[in-house]
C-alpha cells in the first residue's frame, strides 16, 4: 500500500494568504477595469455626438429643412417646433435604421440651436451658436437642466402640425382630434383638441410637461 501520510494539503494560514492576495488584486484591478469601461462609454457617446454634429450642420443648411423653430407658450410650459425632427437628424447621420430615441433637439427664444444625445451614462450637448460640443455624466440617469433659456423641441407637435395641414388641404376631410391623430399615424400620450368656434382653426396638444398650440 502507498503511504498517504506524507501527502500534504493547504494549511489554513496558506489559504488565508491566498485569499488575501486575491482580495488585494481585485481591489487594484476592479477600479482599473471600471475606469476603462467608463472611459469607453464616454468615448462612444462623444463619437456618436460628433457624427450627429456633422449631420446637424449639414441638415440646417439644407433648404428643405432650415433652422426655423416656433416657440409656443411661455416660461416652463413653452415648446419649440423645428422644421425637422430628432429622427430626421438621426437618419441624416445613420441611415434608415436610426430611431432618434436618444436625441432631443434644443431651441432658444430665437429658434433651433442644437441637440442633446444620451447613452451609457453620459450625455452630449451641441450648441451650434457657440460651436461647442460638451460631454458630461448623467445625473440620476437624467440630463441636468440646460438652463432656463433653452427648451426641447417636440417631434409630436410637429407631426401633428403636418397632419393638420394635410387635412386642411383636403376639401373632403373633416378635421377633428380623432382624424388628426389618425392622419398623423401616432398614438398620443397627451390630450389633443381642435381649436376654433364653428370652423376649426388649429389644435392644442397638452402633456404634463408642456402645451403646444398651433393656429392655421
Amino acid at each position: 500500500m502507498q503511504n498517504r501520510k506524507n501527502k500534504k494539503g493547504f494549511t489554513l494560514v496558506e489559504l488565508i494568504v491566498v485569499i488575501a492576495i486575491i482580495g488585494i488584486l481585485a481591489a487594484v484591478l476592479i477600479p482599473t477595469f471600471s475606469g476603462a469601461i467608463d472611459s469607453a462609454n464616454r468615448g462612444s457617446v462623444e463619437s456618436t455626438a460628433s457624427s450627429l454634429k456633422t449631420a446637424y450642420l449639414a441638415l440646417t443648411t439644407d433648404p428643405d429643412y432650415g433652422t426655423d423653430a416656433t416657440i409656443y407658450g411661455t416660461g416652463d410650459s413653452s415648446v419649440a417646433i423645428a422644421k425637422f425632427t430628432a429622427r430626421d437628424l438621426d437618419r441624416y447621420a445613420n441611415g434608415d435604421s436610426a430611431t432618434g430615441a436618444n436625441i432631443q433637439l434644443v431651441a432658444d427664444a430665437t429658434g433651433l440651436i442644437g441637440f442633446t444625445y444620451t447613452g451609457s451614462g453620459y450625455y452630449a450637448f451641441f450648441n451650434a451658436e457657440s460651436n461647442a460640443l460638451t460631454v458630461e455624466a448623467l445625473v440620476n440617469n437624467e440630463i441636468p437642466s440646460l438652463g432656463e433659456d433653452y427648451v426641447y423641441t417636440d417631434d409630436t407637435a410637429l407631426i401633428l402640425k403636418e397632419a393638420y395641414l394635410a387635412l386642411a388641404a383636403d376639401t373632403d376631410a373633416t378635421i377633428s382630434a380623432d382624424t388628426l391623430e389618425e392622419e398623423a399615424g401616432i398614438t398620443l400620450s397627451g390630450t389633443l383638441a381642435t381649436t376654433g368656434t364653428g370652423t376649426v382653426t388649429g389644435f392644442t396638444y397638452t402633456t404634463t410637461a408642456y402645451k403646444a398650440t398651433f393656429s392655421n
